[in-house]
């Protein structure tokens, strides 16, 4: 489905609608984590505060006249009985954001499709794979009865459609949009929500691929499947979602804003047209207009995402003639208003225009200023106002480069070591739960499959498990991967320069050293034995993760021995005096240089599909070859029935993968000074097998999940 889209200059662009997009942005994010806790608050007014500003707010209060950025004491005038929540801590926005997303990634991650996070509250889904699936199962006979099928091996696991219509609203709806929204940021279409028929022979298909292969029944398959997370997300996570449905990244992220919240928008073909205007804006009533160009003409040049506010002043600078008399934080005017139409039918307007309008003649173009834009950037600009975006969902990192808290302070405010000690360990104990947050997921394997196999499970226990699983109800954790380094940062408070301002890139310092290794078997088995104890596991409960309540070792004791043993003397290395740490502003500690653990890939992706380690592989022998087995009385033992080398084999456990991390002073320290071998053997009080010591504890869990 690529094909050339339109021709400017002798230059063509290409564009591809063989993909089938879905963009998902969180409704009211930041007030729906706190009304997720409490469900009481969804019916009152709600604003999120950091510092003295609203920096956002439930659609309950929107309603009674509050708005983004609002002044609190504003706020309070306007709904006295406004609830205000404080929003300085973005831990639990984070933790939510992570959730949210592994809930929807799941959906594609078993169909090698991609998932997309864009900040905490926007995911990208590339389902291109699951509608390629299911458009090939569709019987023409009986489309009114389809079956989306979300497993290639359980025929059962999935939902009814009538895969004749679009779910939801579409743009364009029944009576196309004649106005600007408010804002300029979209077009208003209707608000008409019925679904609309599809016919093979209709004129918005004339263009398309017969047979059922067509796009416009590729965007029926795609409105349904949106359809369908879009619910299972309020229903298991609590949290509603707008939706746009289209071929690229752009288009389906403008097209979910035509209708909000809670819903979702199909953008419909023709994608492609015969006449799109000419210079003097007027069209060939006998030709077919694109969706797209209809649909992208009504946005301000600013709303396009990739066109950031500098190149559309540049833009409009052009067009209008003059300079805007607005600037980045003010409201853009009416008369400063530059649509994607107004560029589009300029005279002369092209890819080497707008080169000519965005970059300095020493680049290539003829205008002076610019920046540190790319040559082809003319091309690019005119590809994404005719609504060509190539660019991919890309494949998400399981793990951040690195995890950092700072905290600012102000003058004076850091006087005396043991307040600095204080503030150290208060952001450690930040640093160390967001590493289990972030360096940790569900170890699926250990959640009850020795008890039932997967083989053994009836249809509806197999979707119960598969719910269960995205809903994170999983009884143990394992390392995605370990930070090798642990960096501590200060920046001190330096004089104003001649002319009054402050430089803030200067007066940083900054110190590292090896991450103990310590530190993650303690989080783990501190994880873990909360879980085993009823603790929920989620990232958000303050039992399994900071160890409150009971624990074999808690977050504060963590926080205070590496601060003593480690953070101290890297802080005592910035600042050797006593004096000075008045003067600092900011302490940031960080953990850096992130190593994956084995069996998972750069991109957190298990490497070799299904198996991922040799203790995975041997745990599940047992319940895989249980059906074959030749009972011998004599052969019993004490491990659950694993008799001969099996049973003497140590178990290699993911959990415990820090050894692998130590130094060689720390191995020498561990393993002791006197003979090598005999220092480095244990016997197992279990099977009496011999090993290093270091994996008697992985031996442990092995002989604990098989028995």
């Amino acid at each position: 489905m690529e094909k050339l889209f339109r021709k400017q200059n002798g230059i063509s662009l290409r564009k591809d609608d063989s993909r089938m997009i879905l963009h998902f942005d969180y409704d009211c994010f930041y007030a729906s984590v706190f009304e997720a806790e409490n469900p009481a608050l969804k019916s009152l007014p709600l604003a999120v505060q950091q510092k003295q500003i609203v920096v956002t707010c439930n659609y309950e209060a929107r309603r009674r006249g509050l708005r983004k950025l609002q002044l609190i004491k504003e706020a309070r005038k306007v709904c006295p009985d406004v609830v205000i929540v404080p929003g300085e801590d973005l831990t639990k926005f984070r933790d939510a954001s992570k959730d949210i997303y592994s809930f929807l990634s799941g959906f594609v991650s078993g169909w090698g499709g991609r998932a997309e996070r864009l900040g905490f509250d926007e995911v990208f889904l590339d389902v291109t794979s699951l509608i390629d699936y299911n458009i090939e199962l569709l019987n023409h006979n009986d489309l009114s009865s389809s079956f989306f099928h979300l497993d290639k091996t359980d025929p059962t696991l999935g939902f009814a459609y009538d895969a004749r219509t679009v779910s939801g609203p579409s743009y364009p709806s029944s009576h196309p949009p004649t106005h600007h929204s408010p804002d300029g940021s979209a077009p208003c279409a209707t608000s008409d929500s019925q679904t609309h028929p599809f016919s093979p022979n209709s004129n918005t298909n004339a263009n398309s691929h017969a047979n059922g292969n067509s796009l416009h029944q590729r965007l029926i398959l795609g409105s349904h499947l949106a359809s369908y997370i879009r619910h299972q997300l309020e229903e298991h996570k609590s949290y509603t979602a707008t939706v746009g449905i289209s071929t690229s990244k752009l288009l389906a992220k403008l097209a979910g804003n035509v209708h909000k919240p809670r819903s979702q928008t199909t953008l419909l073909p023709p994608y492609d047209s015969t006449n799109d205007g000419d210079d003097h804006g007027s069209y060939d009533d006998d030709a077919q207009q694109s969706t797209i160009t209809r649909f992208l003409d009504a946005h301000n040049i600013s709303a396009i995402p990739g066109i950031g506010f500098k190149i559309a002043q540049k833009i409009r600078t052009h067009i209008l003639g003059r300079q805007p008399s607005s600037s980045i934080y003010e409201e853009l005017p009416r008369t400063d208003y530059v649509t994607v139409r107004d560029v589009r039918l300029h005279p002369n307007m092209g890819p080497l225009m707008l080169n000519d309008i965005l970059l300095p003649s020493s680049s290539g173009g003829s205008s002076g200023g610019g920046g540190a834009w790319p040559k082809d950037i003319g091309m690019k600009i005119w590809g994404l106002i005719n609504g060509i975006d190539t660019s991919p969902v890309a494949e998400a990192r399981a793990v951040p480069t690195q995890i950092s808290i700072e905290d600012s302070y102000g003058s004076g405010q850091l006087e005396g070591l043991d307040v600095v000690k204080g503030e150290l360990v208060a952001l450690t104990r930040s640093l160390l739960r967001r590493v289990v947050v972030d360096l940790t997921e569900d170890d699926e394997d250990d959640d009850g499959d020795c008890v039932q196999p997967e083989l053994e499970r009836t249809n509806t226990q197999r979707m119960s498990h598969v719910i269960e699983k995205r809903k994170g109800k999983t009884k143990k954790k394992r390392w995605l991967a370990l930070p090798r380094t642990l960096r501590l940062s200060t920046r001190i408070r330096l004089p104003p320069l001649p002319d009054g301002m402050r430089d803030f890139s200067a007066g940083r310092v900054t110190k590292s050293c090896s991450m103990p290794t310590y530190i993650f078997s303690s989080l783990l088995n501190n994880n873990n034995h909360n879980e085993g104890n009823g603790a929920s596991g989620s990232d958000n409960d303050v039992n399994a993760v900071d160890g409150v309540g009971g624990g074999v070792v808690i977050i504060d004791t963590l926080a205070t021995r590496l601060v003593n043993e480690t953070v101290l003397p890297l802080f005592r290395k910035l600042h050797p005096g006593k004096s000075g740490a008045g003067k600092i502003c900011i302490m940031n500690i960080a953990v850096t240089n992130m190593v994956m653990v084995a069996g998972v890939g750069e991109k957190g992706m298990e490497k070799g599909g299904a198996g991922r380690d040799i203790g995975r592989m041997f745990r599940s022998q047992e319940r895989m070859l249980k059906e074959w087995r030749v009972e011998d009385g004599e052969g019993e033992c004490d491990d659950g029935g694993l008799g001969g080398e099996l049973a003497d084999a140590p178990a290699i456990d993911d959990d415990d993968g820090d050894d692998a991390w130590d130094s060689d002073g720390e191995e020498e320290d561990m393993l002791g000074n006197g003979d090598a071998m005999n220092a480095m053997m244990a016997e197992c009080a279990i099977c009496g097998a011999l090993m290093p010591h270091f994996a008697i504890r992985a031996h442990e869990v092995y002989h604990s999940v098989c028995s």
